[in-house]
C-alpha cells in the first residue's frame, strides 16, 4: 500500500527536502541581491541569513511533502477499505481495530468507507 502512495523513505525523502530549501533560498537570496539590499546581506550576517533562510525553506517544504504523503496514505487505505469499515481513522490516524463501532472513539470520524472510497457520514 505505501508503494502505491509513492512514499520516499526518509533518507531520500531529507536529502530531497533539503536540496530543495537550499535551492529555494539561493533562489531567494538572488532576488534580495536583485532589489539591491546586497550590502545588507554582506560578509558572516549573509551567511546566517542564508542558513536561516534554507532552514525555513527545508523545513516548510518537508512540511508539505509530509501532508502530501499523509493524504496519499488515507486515499490508499480509503480505496483498498471501499465497502467496508476502515481499521484505521481517516481524520484522526487512530488505530480502530480492536473498537467494535462505526465511529472513531478518538474523534468520532465515521470508519465506514463507501464504494467509491469515501468516509460516510
Amino acid at each position: 500500500m505505501l508503494r502505491d502512495a509513492r512514499c520516499p523513505g526518509p533518507i531520500r525523502l531529507w536529502v530531497l527536502n533539503v536540496a530543495q530549501g537550499v535551492v529555494l533560498a539561493g533562489v531567494l537570496m538572488i532576488l534580495v541581491h536583485t532589489f539591491g539590499l546586497q550590502d545588507m546581506l554582506a560578509g558572516p550576517p549573509g551567511v546566517a541569513v542564508f542558513v536561516i533562510a534554507a532552514t525555513g525553506c527545508t523545513i516548510s517544504i518537508h512540511l508539505v511533502t509530509i501532508g502530501r504523503i499523509q493524504r496519499q496514505i488515507r486515499q490508499a487505505i480509503a480505496e483498498a477499505t471501499a465497502g467496508h469499515r476502515t481499521p484505521i481513522c481517516l481524520s484522526c490516524g487512530f488505530d480502530c481495530a480492536a473498537s467494535e463501532g462505526d465511529y472513531c472513539p478518538e474523534c468520532g470520524a465515521s470508519l465506514l468507507i463507501s464504494t467509491s472510497g469515501r468516509p460516510l457520514p
